[in-house]
């Protein structure tokens, strides 16, 4: 049940990882990774903010508790990517770029491409792909590059958008649909495999959902109609999908 009486939430600004937000090229999309990113005063583990940029070949990487403004870089292969005939009308047909335009990181379970510790990347496009990428190098040079395909959206309309994704327990890939008002979970664990489909439901208006982030064992889904984020736990009906608080 959504709470009376909502929490209020409060941003800090941190001046940490301002070149890697320079070196991403207008960024698209964040992914965090960590056991401490939740918390205000980080004692043990490490928290890793990963930025993607627009038309960028490689992602932007820093972690908050790093001293000074250090950033990485890893480069991404966009050979995998297809560009494809767009019609516009009987007479115009214009090259349609397929772009990526969501991230997430996931354990690799190292199986050949890389190790048991190192992060995964998931990224969604324009064309409704959603893969799985991980470090392959050749001639001396690390890139992402595919390494596995785990879902195809059948259509383009549904397609991940811009912050439409996250990671919840290190396996469950929660994407949203704000046409239906669903996240769509994957099993990364699982090849891709679909966990199921859970309709976000609140009371009062009918929200606009614009944006989806995981953590705390919950989904987090943005309301772009009363600028409110809502709190949504797994339910065991995969029906219905109830927000616990209002932010």
């Amino acid at each position: 049940r959504p709470q009376t009486r909502p929490q209020q939430l409060e941003f800090v600004q941190s001046n940490a990882c301002r070149s890697a937000i320079s070196a991403s090229i207008r960024t698209k999309d964040i992914a965090m990774h960590g056991d401490d990113c939740g918390t205000r005063n980080r004692t043990h583990g490490r928290c890793s903010i990963t930025l993607l940029g627009h038309g960028a070949e490689h992602l932007a990487e820093c972690f908050l508790d790093e001293a000074g403004d250090f950033h990485d870089l890893r480069w991404i292969s966009r050979a995998w990517l297809e560009d494809r005939d767009f019609h516009r009308s009987p007479s115009m047909v214009e090259l349609e770029k397929e772009e990526m335009v969501a991230v997430a990181l996931a354990p690799c379970r190292g199986d050949g491409a890389s190790g048991d510790d190192e992060n995964c990347v998931i990224v969604g496009t324009t064309s409704g792909r959603v893969a799985m990428l991980a470090s392959s190098v050749k001639h001396n040079q690390a890139r992402l590059v595919p390494r596995r395909l785990l879902q195809q959206m059948q259509s383009q309309s549904k397609a991940p958008a811009l912050g439409s994704m996250g990671l919840l327990e290190g396996r469950l890939l929660g994407i949203l649909d704000p046409s239906s008002s669903q996240i769509h979970v994957l099993d990364v664990q699982q090849g891709g495999a679909v966990f199921g489909n859970w309709r976000l439901t609140v009371a009062g208006n009918p929200p606009k959902w614009i944006a989806l982030a995981a953590g705390g064992n919950a989904f987090w889904a943005l309301d772009g109609r009363s600028s409110s984020l809502w709190k949504f736990k797994l339910s065991v009906d995969p029906r219905v999908f109830p927000g616990s608080s209002g932010v």
